[in-house]
Order: structure tokens, then C-alpha cells, then sequence
């Protein structure tokens, strides 16, 4: 048991307080609280959850929340440089050398240029070869049997007389053009920086409670859904399809679940802290450290 453990049992055991207790006032599961106590850090969650629940606990049970933080960093071993983000889940789609979507595309693309190719073949090229002809003037001729000395008469219609137009020679068809061979360019997509809950799903649900006087700003898929004072006692719960953005300016007066999935207080009382929590393609949740 580590020395902070200690002090948060003795406390909580000299106040008469069991850990049911303690979980249904904090809003933090038992199992954290347990593992707070024992010193047994690998199954808490991600470094900036715990130190809300560290600070919500010891605010609970009368001790400096600071002072308790500082325990925890020496017991833990965190470094004060960002770590990169641990995926605490496996993706929905495993992992692939072989780019189907690159291959998808080229075959799509070679497919519809063969099909402009046969379409130019067989209807526009045939179209354009066949030359203009203008439409002849009624002609009726009469020639005499044998009579090779003498003119022949020409009856016009339009009263006329047209001469012999010569044929036209038939213009060779252009030569069909090859179509150009179509280029992909595959764009690498950044690394995002941000940390992954367990959870796969596929909308975000966002659980407030409200312990103490606080304003907040809620932005729900960039629309903003609600801005304004909440009071002690209140529960907000918001939806989006890819991302909720938050902004709060007392962060300690926040109790926060997501998915389900209880964060805790979300910082100290009267700071002013950004949340931001986005839905990945493969279902995870992810959420960017948050920023004063």
C-alpha cells in the first residue's frame, strides 16, 4: 500500500465512512476508490481522469487535494512531458499492409475509362466521321431511247436547274484518343493527439452533475447547444454524432460521464478548463487533454 493509499484509508476508516458511501458521494466507481487506497494504479484509467478523482476524493474527505496530488505523482512515477495517446481498445477493422481502398479506387477509375473508351467507339466517333449533306433540289430527268447526239430535257421542279453536285469523298474518322492514365495520390492522414476511452459506439453522451455554481458553453457537432449558469443539484445530458466540445469556468463544480463512463470531477474549483471529446471512425471515443 502506498503511502497516499494509507492516508486516504485512515482518513475515510476514522470518518466512519465505507466505500459504498464514499462511491455514491463522489460519483466515483468503487473499484477506483479501492484502487486509489491500494496503491494499484494499472487499473485506473489515464493520468488526467485520475487526477480528477484524486482531487474529488480527498476534497471529500477534508484533505488538501494538492497535497494529495503531489503524493500521486511521486508514487506514480508521471512525468510532467505529454505522453502520446494510448489506445485502450483494438480498432474495429484490424490493422492491413494491403491498402483496399487505394486498390478500390485505381480499379474504379481503369474501369470507368474503359467504359468512355467503348461509349466514344461505338456512338460519338461514328457521329462525327459522317459528313453534313445538304438535302437536293427534286430532280426529274427524261432521257430519249438511243439518242446520244441530242440534249436532254430537264424538268425542275422549283424551276431551276441544278447542276451535278460531285460526291463528297468521305472524311476518315479522327483518330480515337487514348485516355489518360488517371493518377492517385494517397493522403497520409495526421495522428491525431488524444486519448481513447474503452468504449466502441457510435454517438456521444454527455452526463453532467452539477455540485457547485458554474457557467458553461456545450457545442454539439459545432452548434452550439447551450450556454449559460448551472446551479448545484442540476443533471445536463447532450448528444452528438462525431463531437461535443466544452468550455467551463469552474471546473471543479463538475461531475462529468461519458458514455457511461464516469470522469469525475473535471478539474479544481473556480478553473477554467477546455473539454473536448470526438467520436473516431472506428468507434472509440477520444478526448484532447484538457486546456486552460
Amino acid at each position: 500500500m502506498s503511502e497516499l493509499g494509507q492516508m486516504l484509508r485512515e482518513t475515510r476508516e476514522s470518518m466512519g465512512i465505507s466505500l459504498a458511501e464514499a462511491e455514491e458521494a463522489t460519483k466515483i466507481r468503487k473499484k477506483y476508490l479501492q484502487a486509489l487506497e491500494d496503491g494499484n494504479y494499472d487499473v485506473l484509467p489515464p493520468a488526467v481522469y485520475v487526477r480528477g478523482f484524486l482531487r474529488t476524493y480527498a476534497t471529500y474527505l477534508g484533505l488538501d487535494p494538492e497535497a494529495a496530488l503531489a503524493m500521486y505523482r511521486d508514487g506514480a512515477q508521471i512525468h510532467t512531458t505529454p505522453k502520446e495517446p494510448q489506445i485502450i481498445s483494438e480498432p474495429l477493422v484490424p490493422s492491413s499492409p494491403i491498402n483496399w481502398e487505394l486498390i478500390a479506387g485505381v480499379l474504379m477509375l481503369v474501369a470507368v475509362g474503359v467504359i468512355l473508351v467503348v461509349v466514344y467507339r461505338q456512338y460519338i466517333a461514328p457521329l462525327a466521321a459522317q459528313p453534313a449533306t445538304p438535302s437536293p433540289p427534286t430532280v426529274t430527268v427524261e432521257e430519249p431511247a438511243l439518242a446520244a447526239a441530242e440534249t436532254p430535257v430537264l424538268a425542275v421542279s422549283d424551276a431551276s436547274i441544278a447542276s451535278p453536285t460531285p460526291e463528297p469523298s468521305p472524311t476518315p474518322p479522327p483518330p480515337t484518343p487514348e485516355p489518360p492514365t488517371p493518377t492517385v495520390t494517397q493522403t497520409r492522414q495526421p495522428t491525431a493527439t488524444w486519448t481513447a476511452t474503452p468504449a466502441l459506439t457510435q454517438a456521444l453522451t454527455l452526463r453532467l452533475n452539477v455540485t457547485a455554481r458554474s457557467w458553461i458553453r456545450v457545442v454539439l457537432d459545432g452548434q452550439t447547444a447551450f450556454e449559460g449558469t448551472v446551479t448545484p443539484g442540476e443533471e445536463r445530458v447532450w448528444q452528438a454524432r462525431r463531437e461535443i466540445q466544452m468550455r467551463t469556468g469552474n471546473a471543479g463544480g463538475l461531475i462529468a460521464t461519458i458514455n457511461g463512463q464516469e470522469l469525475g470531477a473535471l478539474g479544481s474549483s473556480g478553473q477554467v478548463l477546455d473539454y473536448v471529446w470526438r467520436l473516431s471512425d472506428t468507434g472509440q471515443i477520444m478526448m484532447a487533454t484538457p486546456t486552460p
